[in-house]
């Protein structure tokens, strides 16, 4: 079983800056090459990212799935704009999951009395860039998701950037396909060195579709007299580009909270699109995983499992040695040359979307739907053009520093203030944040 969605004092867990700073340097040893250094086990929730993705696509995906039982275009895109404000809900996370290995899968599923059974698989497929592709299918429906995930986090002096790449395509029993820009707008993280730490999406999330209607989402932090909102507001339009044509709707409202569909014409009043989160969120499908025989070699549930225990027991000595024993492996795999080929997925010919290589029919995803072991099959096709390389260094989740004292001591510095984004932190207003560097 997954620990994404199970409640546990380990899922608020917070760090202190004192704390990350121990963490970091009981990870170092005497003459050990600086050019190389993991980010310890402290730092990190106890699931891996494709865990992450799952849960969250899937979770409220009957929000989509009711699209399908619509016959009105207008009717359909509601639905799956609510999808995504549902997706886009307030925030609470103090650490990050794991990235995964290459060749990582993670399989699992919902079944719900409305819409039967929705799988989902996922396989990493790429190191550099870091590429998460997947795919979810509901069988009663045959309705289909997929999508590529690529995260990246960006520093802004006193906040960072967990933004996302990839696009999301879900595609109907009709033919109509929807396609979102992102799988989710920026995630700020604000006031990583001074003040309380908080989490607001912000940026713009584009959705087309194959009927001539799309959607444009932009998500902002709202201050008032004493707080702040995380707002979005959004536009549905008749034209390719939300923005090119006058709006059929528009929405408006607070993360986690009532959004409100406001239609241009005066024939129709305003409704409540998305209710608040608390009235919705006892809805979630319960996710299922199988048992252990059932999952891949390369699970996430089985790569990381000896990792994920440690550290819900807040033992993390011993979560930092498993930890370390999964990257060594990956070192040494690439050491020998080895390359991975994805098995699950291709991608597309000029283009860098991958997708399932067995396609989305019913007969075709037979295998995840038997909850079966998976049997891994030869590497899937070429793509048609080279992906992306990038260097070949080890885990995402590795510390590059230079090999020189000076230059050791400013970006120990830097990669503390980095680890502040995994914590609250509310130093003095005179704190000296350079003596982070000593």
């Amino acid at each position: 079983m997954s620990l994404v969605d199970e409640p546990g004092e380990f899922q608020e867990r917070k760090v202190g800056v004192l704390g990350a700073a121990a963490a970091f340097i009981s990870s170092l040893s005497i003459g050990q090459d600086m050019t190389r250094v993991s980010l310890p086990a402290i730092f990190f929730l106890p699931y891996s990212n494709l865990e992450m993705v799952a849960s969250r696509t899937l979770g409220y995906f009957d929000f989509a799935l009711r699209a399908n039982r619509e016959t009105d275009p207008e009717a359909r895109l509601l639905h799956i704009v609510r999808w995504m404000l549902a997706l886009t809900k307030k925030e609470n996370i103090h650490k990050k999951p794991f990235n995964p290995i290459v060749g990582e899968t993670h399989r699992c599923w919902s079944t719900s009395p409305e819409f039967g059974t929705t799988v989902f698989f996922a396989e990493q497929v790429s190191h550099h860039p870091p590429v998460s592709a997947f795919v979810i299918y509901n069988e009663q429906e045959h309705v289909r998701l997929e999508g590529n995930c690529d995260y990246g986090i960006h520093f802004h002096g006193n906040s960072a950037s967990v933004e996302t790449k990839g696009e999301l395509k879900l595609t109907l029993s009709n033919g109509d396909e929807y396609v979102f820009s992102k799988i989710l707008p920026p995630l700020m993280v604000k006031n990583v060195v001074l003040g309380t730490k908080r989490l607001v999406w912000e940026g713009r999330v584009e959705l087309r579709s194959s009927t001539g209607l799309s959607a444009q989402f932009d998500y902002s932090e709202q201050a008032g007299w004493t707080s702040t909102t995380n707002s979005v507001a959004g536009i549905i339009s008749a034209a390719a580009a939300a923005d090119a044509a006058e709006p059929l709707y528009t929405f408006e409202g607070v993360c986690g909270e009532a959004i409100t569909l406001v239609p241009r014409s005066g024939a129709k009043a305003r409704q409540t699109l998305l209710e608040p989160a608390d009235s919705w969120r006892a809805s979630r499908v319960r996710i299922e995983y199988g048992t252990s025989e059932s999952w891949d070699a390369l699970s996430s549930l089985r790569v990381w499992k000896e990792v994920n225990t440690p550290i819900v027991s807040n033992d993390m000595y011993a979560a930092d040695v498993a930890k370390r024993a999964i990257e060594d492996a990956q070192r040494a795999r690439r050491a020998a040359g080895t390359s991975y080929e994805p098995i699950y997925f291709r991608r597309d010919p000029g283009s860098a979307f991958w997708r399932y290589t067995a396609g989305t029919s019913l007969e075709a995803v037979s295998e995840l739907l038997e909850r079966k072991p998976l049997q891994r099959r030869q590497p899937a096709a070429a793509p048609s053009s080279p992906a992306p390389v990038g260097p070949a260094d080890d885990d995402d989740d590795d510390v590059v520093l230079q090999p020189t004292v000076e230059e050791n001591g400013e970006q120990l510095r830097n990669k503390l203030l980095e680890l502040a984004v995994h914590d609250d932190i509310e130093p003095p207003a005179n704190a000296d944040v350079s003596a982070l560097a000593d």
